[in-house]
């Protein structure tokens, strides 16, 4: 992997007979270079030539805005970031904050996911039952059930496309100085990040979910983090544990573990969000 280059001139160069061939570099906040003049509503394969683009560039592409941009780091900084962020376990700090449901709200929980008595309602595992363990019960009876499995895809297809993907009228196609993009953290602020150890935990995720699963940081919107995968989960296994993580990065996620397990490897988008 090349060190990052510098000279915006140098990277206009590296970006000949690429999708952004043409469009100027110039000097942006916090160490960073900016590809000027994107068509915003054609984000995603400039992206894609500026992320071919990295073994010679060494400088990882993210669009994003100058408001979600931290101060460079020193690199005493970076080199205690990288040591943290490669020893990290993530999902310790960023925590589970689902607790238990009552009788009542089973009934509902099962009613709205299955349908009206839909599902095995005398298993003795659902006494008691943890919000965790009812996604978990949930999503065995899906994987049971071609039915309510092809049910439960028509509600979470979305949520591995980029079809409903957030994107900014004033989006900018930022390359960071580096070329690892588990050190992004370092310059790019993330709400369910702002906690003791959370950039570093946050690096430690993305780590993680490269080496898995191929995992490639798109776009990040201070609330939002934007992903594609280039090897999605296939066993049912892994994708309940990749939606676990995912949901644990991003607590403000409005759907269920299971639906977002049954997603996962129909595609290859992945959104966190945490909102204050």
């Amino acid at each position: 992997m090349a060190m990052e280059m510098n000279d915006p001139k140098q990277v206009m160069t590296a970006l000949r007979g690429t999708a952004l061939e043409g469009h100027e570099v110039q000097e942006g906040p916090s160490g960073t270079l900016v590809v000027e003049g994107p068509d915003s509503t054609a984000m995603l394969p400039l992206w894609r030539a500026a992320r071919e683009a990295v073994p010679v560039t060494g400088r990882w592409p993210v669009m994003t805005d100058f408001e979600d941009l931290k101060p460079e780091p020193t690199p005493e900084e970076g080199a205690a970031f990288a040591a943290a962020a490669q020893t990290s376990d993530p999902w310790t700090i960023f925590g589970d904050p689902r607790g238990d449901y009552e009788a009542w709200q089973i009934t509902d929980y099962l009613d709205a996911c299955l349908g009206s008595g839909a599902g095995r309602r005398d298993d003795p595992r659902l006494t008691g039952i943890t919000q965790g363990g009812l996604d978990r019960w949930v999503y065995e009876q899906m994987l049971a059930d071609p039915a309510l499995a092809a049910r439960g895809m028509a509600r979470a297809a979305q949520l591995s496309s980029t079809k409903n993907w957030y994107s900014d009228s004033d989006v900018r196609l930022v390359l960071l100085p580096t070329p690892a993009q588990w050190l992004a953290p370092q310059w790019l602020f993330y709400y369910g990040a702002e906690r003791d150890r959370g950039p570093e935990a946050l690096g430690a995720a993305i780590l993680r979910w490269e080496q898995r699963w191929g995992a490639q940081l798109v776009a990040s919107w201070g609330t939002m983090l934007q992903f594609l995968a280039t090897r999605p989960p296939v066993d049912p296994e892994d994708a309940w544990q990749l939606a676990g993580e995912l949901m644990t990065v991003g607590s403000s996620l409005q759907h269920e573990r299971w639906e977002l397990a049954l997603a996962l490897p129909h595609g290859d988008a992945w959104f966190v969000h945490c909102r204050p």
